[in-house]
């Protein structure tokens, strides 16, 4: 159909093993269609999960980590299901994720919790035993190749906003030969404003594909997609820019400083998330800033999928240097 993605998927989530049964090979690349219909599939299903769990949320789900980081039952869930969606499509590919067992596995009630909700939203043939969760949560926790086709995962991207009931997104990206091929983002928060005429309905996946460009969609297998480009605003005085709800990571007054000296004049909108970039991958909003404090190392999912929506709607990532963003080092981004 004429200005809007193509995408197909089966019709029936029932039917999904065997859909990816008959994908066709020749796809992978150079359009990476397979890999965009399986990682949609994958985030849908994982969006509909996050949206039940953050609705019956209870603060006995949530633990921290040694970063003083917070994880629920959601992290969990989400990556061992995204990670199973994924390996039955493709069994050789490989991940690195947010999440690994070791808590699980020490805490025998919280893995019948995480295990009960990712086959919540599984067939009855396709039930996980917590042996078979905790297996797939670990397998996001190896070191990549060079060349080898890499999955970069945050299961829940802006935990402290989901735990306010807040925005926040999965976050997925493919890794291969080095550079980022694929990325989609679940945000099952943020409204559809810019797709009439669905903009009163809330919930959408950003998803882009290296040469293809960049769409919107409904959190809906077989959903219509749209394409997305940044803004045209060209003058800083009328631009809009995002940050960081969080002020822990990332400096406000630095980018306050920033952006009286480029003479941006408009109150920066803080959210959650990789959400910003699908904010400002559609036009929303013309700038996200992101500076981390002394000592923050950036992890690669916290960008990757991020970074090639902005690139595929016409805008560019970079970091404070103007330098482009070095995604195959392993679990840190490194400047080029």
């Amino acid at each position: 159909m004429k200005g809007k993605d193509s995408l197909q998927n089966d019709e029936e989530e029932a039917s999904s093993s065997m859909a990816f049964n008959k994908l066709d090979k020749s796809l992978y690349a150079p359009s990476w269609l397979a890999e965009r219909q399986v990682a949609i599939c994958a985030l849908c299903l994982a969006c509909k999960l996050s949206s039940k769990l953050q609705k019956r949320l209870v603060q006995e789900s949530v633990i921290t980590k040694s970063d003083n980081s917070p994880v629920s039952i959601a992290d969990f869930a989400v990556q061992a299901l995204v990670i199973h969606w994924i390996t039955r499509a493709f069994p050789n590919d490989h991940f690195i994720a947010e999440e690994d067992s070791t808590a699980l596995r020490k805490d025998e009630k919280l893995l019948k919790d995480v295990t009960d909700a990712v086959n919540s939203v599984l067939s009855i043939d396709e039930q996980l035993t917590d042996s078979e969760v905790c297996d797939l949560l670990d397998l996001g926790n190896r070191h990549m190749g060079t060349n080898e086709r890499t999955w970069l995962l945050d299961p829940i991207d802006g935990t402290k906003g989901f735990l306010r009931g807040d925005q926040y997104c999965i976050a997925l990206a493919l890794l291969k030969d080095g550079a980022i091929r694929v990325g989609i983002l679940g945000c099952p928060n943020l409204p559809l404003a810019s797709v009439p005429p669905n903009s009163h309905k809330v919930g959408c996946i950003f998803h882009a594909a290296q040469g293809v460009g960049a769409f919107v969609q409904e959190i809906e297998r077989g959903a219509e997609s749209y394409p997305i480009r940044v803004s045209d605003v060209s003058d800083p005085a009328w631009a809009t820019f995002c940050e960081s709800w969080e002020p822990g990571h990332s400096s406000h007054e630095l980018s306050l400083e920033i952006a009286k000296i480029l003479g941006v004049n408009n109150p920066s909108v803080r959210m959650d998330s990789q959400c910003k970039y699908g904010v400002v991958a559609r036009g929303e909003a013309s700038i996200y800033f992101r500076f981390p404090k002394e000592g923050y190392q950036e992890n690669v999912w916290d960008h990757a999928a991020g970074s090639i929506i902005i690139r595929e709607a016409g805008g560019m990532v970079t970091d404070g240097f103007g330098q482009v963003l070095d995604f195959s080092k392993g679990h840190y981004i490194m400047q080029c």
